[in-house]
Order: C-alpha cells, then sequence, then structure tokens
C-alpha cells in the first residue's frame, strides 16, 4: 500500500523546501507512530488507500463570494472607476470632509462583505455628481448595480464592472474533487497552497506549525480537502503536493459512532461538512445525522496542549445512535512529535517542528550579517523587519534602519522623507516612508512648501484638525 521510506523521503523534501530545519537524516519514529495509529481503523475507512477522492457538486456559499471579492482585482478596478470623478489627477479626494455621506456609500459599495450581499443596508440621500442634476435618494434595499450606474460617469467603464460583478452571482453551483487522506504529506501541507489563504499550521511561519505533528500521528483523524487544479511542485517535480482550495479535518470518536468535521478554512460551506461524512458513509456502508446544538454540548475536543484547538464545530451521530449520557472526547490530536529525532514533544515550542535539543533555539536569520535570530530575541523584539523589503534583521544591524512615525514599519534611510508636522503643541519634524508621503499628498493631508524645501501638513488638514491654519 505504501513505502514508509519512500513517504518520509518526500516529506522530508517538502519540509526541506519550507521548513529548512529538518535533515535527511532525520528519525523515522514519527512515521512508524503514523502507520501504528492510523491503522488502527483510518486505512480501513479509506479502504487501504492513503487518499479517497470523488467528483462533487454542491450549492455556493456566501464565505466563498466574499473570499472571491476580497482576493481579486475587482475592487481596485470598481474604485478606479468610481474615482475618475471623485479624486483629482494627485490622487487627492474631491468630495469635501463635511459630506459624510457620500463618502460612507463609496466605502460601502467599495467593501468585500457588503459587495456579497448586493443590495443597501440603510437609506442613502446624496447630492448627485453630475453638475445641474439633484439629489438622489437610494432607499434601503436598492441593489448596488444601480449605486454603481449612478457613481460610474463612464458607460463603458460601468458595463465591464457590471459584467463583471454578476459573474460572482451567477455560478450558483461549485464542481470540486473531495479528498479523503492520511497521507503524511497532507498533514504538513494543510494550510500551504496557492490559493491565496493560510492560518497557523502553515509549516512556513505558522504560529502553531507543531500542530501538524500531531495530524500526522492522531489516531481518529483525517484531512478533508477540495483539491484545485495545479498540484504543487518541489524540487523540480520530485515531490508533488494537492492544492488545497479548501481544507477541514474529520475525526471520529467512542468505535466511529461520531464524527466531527473542525473549522473549515479558507471559509465555511455546511454543505460541504454533509458531503464528507456522505462521503464516509459510502465508503464504511454506516449512515450519520448532523447533531443538534443541544446535542453538541455533549462533545468536546481533546488535544496536546501545544495543538492549536478550534473547538467543536459540526458533530454527526450514527444514524441508530441516540445522543451519549456522558461527554464523548474527539481525539483530533495524537501525540506531537519532534521531526527531527522522534521524540515526544507535547510541550514544545509551537512555532517549531523540532524540539529544543534539534531546534537550537534557531528563529531565523539576519539579512545583512548572517547572524542567528534566535527565538528568545523574537519574542523579545530584539530584531528588526523591513517591509519594504521583507528582510530580518539583527538588533546591531538595526541600528542602521529608520523607523517611519506614520505608518511604524522600518526602512533604509534612503527611503525617508523628513516632513513638517502640525500637532497641538507645535511644529516637529517627522520621519516618514515614501508610501505613507504618497498616501498623505493623495488625501491632502500634506503640501509641498517651496519656502522651506519639504512638505508640511496641509491647510486644509489644519483647519480639519485645528480649526485654523499656523504659520511654521
Amino acid at each position: 500500500m505504501y513505502n514508509l521510506k519512500e513517504l518520509k523521503n518526500d516529506v522530508t523534501v517538502w519540509l526541506e523546501a519550507n521548513y529548512n530545519n529538518v535533515s535527511g537524516d532525520s528519525s523515522m519514529t514519527p512515521y512508524e507512530m503514523w502507520a501504528s495509529n492510523k491503522s488502527a481503523y483510518l486505512f480501513d475507512v479509506l479502504q487501504g488507500k492513503l487518499i479517497q477522492s470523488k467528483e462533487i457538486e454542491i450549492e455556493k456559499h456566501l464565505d466563498e463570494t466574499l473570499k472571491e471579492i476580497r482576493n481579486g482585482d475587482f475592487i481596485d478596478k470598481l474604485t478606479k472607476a468610481i474615482n475618475k470623478q471623485y479624486m483629482d489627477n494627485n490622487g487627492r479626494n474631491l468630495i469635501p470632509f463635511e459630506e459624510t455621506e457620500k463618502r460612507t456609500l463609496l466605502n460601502v459599495i467599495t467593501n468585500y462583505t457588503k459587495l456579497a450581499e448586493q443590495t443597501l443596508y440603510r437609506d442613502f440621500l446624496i447630492e448627485s455628481p453630475y453638475e445641474g442634476s439633484r439629489t438622489t435618494k437610494f432607499l434601503k434595499g436598492t441593489r448596488l448595480t444601480r449605486v454603481m450606474r449612478a457613481l460610474i460617469p463612464d458607460d463603458k467603464d460601468y458595463q465591464e464592472i457590471a459584467t463583471e460583478y454578476s459573474r460572482f452571482f451567477n455560478q450558483k453551483k461549485i464542481k470540486g474533487n473531495l479528498c479523503l487522506s492520511v497521507h503524511p504529506l497532507d498533514c504538513f501541507s494543510v494550510s500551504n497552497n496557492n490559493c491565496g489563504w493560510r492560518s497557523c499550521f502553515n509549516v512556513e511561519d505558522g504560529e502553531y506549525k507543531i500542530s501538524t505533528t500531531g495530524l500526522l500521528t492522531a489516531k481518529d483523524t483525517m484531512i478533508a480537502y477540495l483539491k484545485s487544479e495545479g498540484d504543487i511542485e518541489v524540487n523540480n517535480g520530485d515531490v508533488r503536493l494537492s492544492n488545497k482550495r479548501w481544507r477541514a479535518y474529520v475525526t471520529f470518536a467512542e468505535d466511529q459512532k461520531y464524527i466531527h468535521v473542525g473549522r473549515q478554512y479558507p471559509y465555511a460551506n455546511p454543505k460541504l461538512a454533509d458531503e464528507i461524512v456522505k462521503f464516509v458513509s459510502e465508503l464504511t456502508n454506516k449512515t450519520y445525522r448532523l447533531a443538534n446544538d443541544e446535542e453538541k454540548k455533549k462533545f468536546k475536543t481533546d488535544v496536546s496542549s501545544q495543538f492549536y484547538d478550534d473547538g467543536i464545530h459540526t458533530v454527526y451521530i450514527q444514524d441508530d445512535m441516540e445522543c451519549p449520557e456522558e461527554t464523548v472526547y474527539f481525539k483530533t490530536s495524537g501525540d506531537l512529535v519532534c521531526m527531527e529525532c522522534g521524540e515526544i514533544n507535547n510541550d514544545g515550542y509551537a512555532k517549531s517542528l523540532l524540539c529544543d535539543c534539534c531546534e537550537d533555539h534557531k528563529w531565523g536569520y539576519c539579512d545583512c550579517c548572517g547572524r542567528d535570530i534566535t527565538h528568545d530575541d523574537y519574542e523579545n523584539g530584539d530584531y528588526y523587519y523591513v517591509a519594504s523589503t521583507d528582510e530580518y534583521y539583527c538588533y546591531d544591524c538595526g541600528e542602521d534602519l529608520y523607523y517611519c512615525d506614520d505608518c511604524g514599519e522600518y526602512y533604509f534611510g534612503d527611503d525617508m522623507v523628513c516632513v513638517q508636522t502640525r500637532t497641538h503643541s507645535g511644529w516637529y519634524d517627522e520621519y516618514i516612508c515614501e508610501n505613507c508621503l504618497n498616501r498623505g499628498i493623495r488625501r491632502g493631508n500634506l503640501e509641498f512648501n517651496e519656502e522651506l524645501d519639504m512638505y508640511v501638513t496641509s491647510e486644509k488638514r489644519q483647519i480639519e484638525i485645528f480649526g485654523n491654519v499656523k504659520e511654521i
């Protein structure tokens, strides 16, 4: 059915590429634990395979629409189309500050949550943007396409926006390949994908990556996921992983009388949970019903101390079973193990796959001098992060960096600009990054002072905050 050494090699290649602290000489113990624990029942559920899959078609859920709108470029296109009349060539907002109703309406129709709802949640009364036109009232329940039509001046822009917007809702069904898996690679890639989402189990930078070792050793837990097109290739295709567009954990309890479908990522769709249990029923010839809210109170999770616990979500009870009188525990996690030496690591560091002895406390390294940045350095804040280059610096090298007083990020000196900022106690020099400078100019909060040869707080911004204009 499988070759344990080949599975270990594939996982090691994957971890070396994404975690880089697991060696080729790492212990076989975690994989032997996997084989022993999964063979207790789950190998039988999957009929001798490491992965079972089937094609499904289900109704699209609102959360999926939210994700599509949020992760695409639709909101950027919509904002640009609207801003042709509300922004000047320098990106400054032309809506007077006191027109809060209009500003609120613009925020509503460029918010992905509100866009997914398709209609206005309350009445809006605004002055029409067109010269000579009268005031426009949009009633609660007005479709957002009508609002867009009123706010987008160019008819071609509107037609393109309206067509793209409608596509989010025209596809009411989604098709996919639903997989149930105990494959070790799926345990360590539950939150690594090319579909634009992650969770704290991500083995590259997850806050609770240690939890993936508990999935590996769990006797009663398998991974359910929807497979996206295009596998993830590692080491020039030597190792291939399923690209997960959605996933959840599936845990059995008390001789498979009960099933728990855990938290779903990156969105929740009750139909998918139903499909998982339907798939299990097809494989085991057992049928299950959905537990009601009162019955769910009888169930809890039982996990290792450093395993991130999402709690109880969706529970199913075997058809011929009554709700239990005593509390039933779903053991989502097995023992946490060090992926280098194979020792039990239940109290280990949550952000590591290794025990303290094997980890050597290394968190990362300085991109300037190469010195190690330890976990203690990280926890104590004794390091610097430069967002513009996505690099980390040790405490010593970080002294050459500059702090942006606006966004709070660190940058190189060449990326900083000195501006004069007015506060309640007077004028002060501040160093800000180019991004914050450009944003301040677009919003009209900063303007160039030729006499000082630098940017200063604009007269408009001074009036908004202080009610007057004060000379520097």
